[in-house]
């Protein structure tokens, strides 16, 4: 038998004692509506759909016209032999007031043009109904990285643009070690846009290079979201031609549709890192 003492009046939520909190794969539950961790298909079978293990239903889809990446041990690789590798819809519509992670690597030879390698978006971006040549993603938050075949360092970036094309604010960096300055070793990145202005980019491993920002106002991002499609994710390009080999690796993505803190960015960034290096990937 038990007992259930109330006090009218009572707010003990101060006192220090400790509060339960509901977790998913380790995630926080509060406002978590996609989990992407693909890992249950067999070894080199195709995948056409990732489950959402977030427990809300939002499984996503292989967009028509991309040939299913591979299952590896380690997560999803895309096929050779195509300018855009896959992209998955979520189903879930990009609004203000979200956070989303993306980790993975890409693959893309050194060889190809320049161009901007998009890894998270959404489905209102210009992606050509072909899946064959680039899209233009200039007017999108992305997270992106950056191809140079001349080999200027340039870097990857998390970014927020406006409808402009400039970049509204943007952070880039600089990875001195990688000529083509691709996102060839795996990352976790995070962003946050938030409809009064917010604007957070999380990186792993923090940011190597040039880091910029400007405070996007309420009205860009108002016109931004108002034309927003789904969260969608995979790997794609823009500013590249046809004829170029782009390839990438995907270990996870996470979707919340409230704004997390910058704390608990770095939270769900090490969380990733966790369950992705648990599969054998090295950051």
């Amino acid at each position: 038998m038990s007992f259930i003492i109330r006090i009218a009046g009572a707010d003990f939520s101060g006192s220090g004692l400790p509060a339960l909190k509901r977790t998913v794969r380790g995630f926080d539950a509060d406002g978590l509506v996609g989990l992407y961790l693909p890992n249950e298909a067999s070894i080199g079978a195709g995948v056409s759909s990732i489950a959402d293990l977030s427990e809300q239903g939002n499984a996503a889809t292989l967009m028509s016209d991309f040939p299913a990446p591979l299952q590896t041990s380690t997560g999803l690789q895309s096929q050779a032999g195509r300018t855009n590798s896959f992209i998955f819809d979520t189903g879930i519509p990009m609004t203000p007031d979200m956070t989303v992670f993306y980790c993975g690597r890409s693959l893309t030879p050194a060889a190809s043009t320049e161009a901007w390698e998009i890894f998270l978006s959404d489905t209102a971006a210009d992606i050509p109904t072909d899946r064959a040549d680039s899209a233009n993603n200039a007017t999108r938050p992305n997270i992106a990285g950056r191809l140079d075949r001349d080999g200027e360092v340039l870097g990857e970036s998390v970014a927020f643009m406006d409808r402009s094309g400039l970049y509204a604010p943007s952070y880039l960096f600089a990875n001195p070690s990688d000529t083509y300055g691709k996102c060839t070793a795996p990352f976790a990145a995070g962003l946050r846009i938030g409809e009064n202005g917010e604007f957070t980019a999380k990186k792993s491993g923090g940011w190597t290079g040039n880091a910029e920002a400007t405070t996007p106002s309420a009205s860009a991002v108002s016109t931004l979201y108002s034309t927003a499609g789904n969260v969608c994710f995979g790997h794609w390009t823009t500013g590249s031609t046809a004829n170029t080999q782009h390839q990438a690796a995907f270990y996870g993505a996470v979707v919340y549709d409230r704004l997390l803190t910058p704390a608990e960015m770095d939270t769900v960034i090490a969380n990733l890192l966790t369950q992705v290096s648990a599969r054998g990937v090295t950051f």
